[in-house]
């Protein structure tokens, strides 16, 4: 059975509890991989003051998230970062380490159940992920790589990883107050690697953000004393029974939440791109294949590899199908004055803003054709280009099948 990637949008519930998160869309297949992204955003396209900034992960053992929050207006040490490894769901508010805990509890045919221990009073939308399919394998490991130059073999998967990604924050353990410290990464373990950290610093510096989009890298952190420098990265490599993790630049002692597939009979591509430079179409042919979906990471930074060191920063994630859209993105300005540090939640293939809430690029998913995909930008698109990565997986006759949020099924 091919590979049924399907994406969809939820709100938290009103009460705790219990509930199966569940979609037809997945044709009667159990579940073997899941992400959720989530902010504090509690409407579609509607800018949320401050920053909620949250991943997780699982399959059907383990699960982990990072959360990491900024709060708006605030030049002093006022934000939270950190990995949870028994929930896949830890998300704060941009001040507190806490504000919705869920944790996983089985996948079944066509979804997932969740167990809601913590919820917030105004529910919050999240992007959710699925990979299924009878050819499709999964691991999830969550792991602490070590010292410069040392290289983790990560071995339980019982699989060659075709494909991984992984996320982290710059503290470990339940979350602690303090600056907003995060990285978001995709990999073909051994070939390609991409990610995004981004990094807030209040306190001892006002005003401090810096940000990196690496193509080289698949995880990383920046300098929490000040910014302006790497503080450690991770390079993909690949083994029969997983993937293996070296440590570059420093020493990597923070838990990294990993998340491996094995697709039997379907290509999968990671690699960097540029955003468009005007508006109208945006034509990609990087995968080479006809896609059946696109997760994008998204930032605001014009050079790869290069740490930009200012007050500001922007990122998100997105991911979009032939029949659905959805974007997370967050933008920060650690400085009391002015208060631009916000959250955004949209169902467009790209919505990106800089940290006065003015959009840079905004744009739909238009087609998926034989070689990659095409996307639109109607009005919004910076004549400067921004660098971002994707991960395309190969349409090989299991569609990816969606449904908006009010035709997902929320059983109790």
């Amino acid at each position: 059975m091919a590979l049924k990637f399907a994406i969809g949008r939820f709100a938290t519930p009103g009460s705790t509890g219990e509930l199966n998160w569940d979609t037809s869309d997945l044709g009667g297949e159990t579940p073997v991989g899941f992400m959720v992204t989530g902010s504090n955003a509690e409407s579609d396209g509607v800018v949320k003051t401050g920053i909620v900034l949250g991943v997780g992960l699982c399959d059907d053992t383990n699960e982990g998230c990072m959360t990491g929050g900024s709060v708006d207006g605030v030049g002093s040490s006022a934000g939270n970062r950190g990995t949870h490894n028994t929930q896949v769901i830890d998300f704060g508010t941009p001040s507190s380490s806490t504000d919705v805990a869920v944790t996983f509890v089985n996948f079944h045919a066509d979804g997932i159940r969740l167990d809601f221990t913590n919820l917030p009073a105004t529910p919050k939308l999240y992007t959710v992920f699925f990979w299924a399919g009878s050819g499709v394998s999964a691991y999830m490991e969550t792991v602490t790589p070590g010292n410069n130059g040392t290289t983790l073999n990560i071995t339980g998967a019982s699989f060659q990883a075709d494909f991984a990604i992984l996320i982290t924050a710059s503290t470990t353990g339940t979350g602690s107050s303090g600056s907003l410290t995060n990285s978001f990464g995709m990999c073909i373990p051994g070939s390609d690697d991409a990610c995004w950290i981004a990094h807030s610093f209040g306190g001892q510096i006002k005003g401090i953000c810096v940000a990196t989009v690496r193509s080289n890298r698949c995880a990383g952190s920046l300098s929490t004393t000040g910014g302006g420098s790497i503080d450690w990265s991770l390079t993909s490599g690949s083994n029969a029974n997983g993937m293996d993790l070296t440590v570059n630049d420093g020493n990597c002692n923070r838990d990294i939440h990993v998340l491996m597939f094995k697709f039997a009979d379907q290509s999968v591509k990671v690699g960097s791109i540029d955003s468009p430079t005007s508006t109208g179409d945006d034509v990609h042919t990087e995968p080479g294949f006809r896609p059946q979906g696109v997760i994008l990471g998204l930032t605001d930074i014009q050079t790869v590899d290069s740490v930009i060191n200012s007050d500001t920063f922007g990122v998100g994630i997105s991911a979009f199908t032939p029949d659905a859209q959805f974007c997370n993105s967050w933008a920060d300005e650690d400085n009391a004055d002015p208060t631009n540090t916000q959250s955004l939640s949209d169902d467009q293939a790209v919505n990106l803003f800089d940290d006065s809430g003015t959009a840079i690029h905004v744009g739909s998913h238009s087609s998926m054709n034989p070689t990659g995909y095409t996307n639109n930008y109607p009005s919004t698109a910076d004549s400067t280009a921004r660098k971002w990565f994707y991960a395309a997986f190969q349409d090989g006759g299991g569609n990816v099948i969606f449904r908006r949020r009010r035709e997902f099924i929320g059983i109790r």
